[in-house]
């Protein structure tokens, strides 16, 4: 089972709790284009078709499935200390896009990828 939830403001949830010393100089994928988060209930292979982004509230008849990108936090536990690093952005995912060919979400298409679940987040761009 999959969930998604449309991120209004991202940045800002992404930013919160960090000093503002530890960031890169480059910027963050959450900085532009449209985001939504979903969370995975098992560690294994996902699918998300047509009948799941329509679910989510996504037209995906005016998506092109080339564009579509998927970015995933760390994995695990946070470390104890505040001095250890961390990752100061998101790592893009492998994806499998079926029937982007044709450069149109259509039906017959579908996404599959490795996700972590249940306590990992993985965002979507498209």
């Amino acid at each position: 089972m999959i969930a998604f939830n449309k991120i209004v403001a991202a940045r800002i949830l992404f930013l919160v709790g960090l000093a503002s010393h530890c960031f890169a100089q480059t910027p963050s994928v959450l900085s532009s284009g449209d985001w939504f988060k979903f969370s995975v209930t098992q560690d294994g292979v996902v699918k998300i078709d047509y009948n799941l982004l329509r679910k989510a509230g996504l037209n995906p008849d005016q998506i092109n499935p080339k564009k579509i990108k998927i970015f995933s936090g760390s994995y695990g536990m946070l470390p104890q200390s505040n001095s250890t690093s961390r990752k100061e952005d998101l790592t893009e995912i492998s994806i499998l896009i079926s029937g982007e060919s044709d450069d149109k979400f259509n039906s017959s298409d579908h996404i599959l990828f490795f996700a972590k679940g249940p306590d990992e987040l993985s965002l979507i761009h498209i």
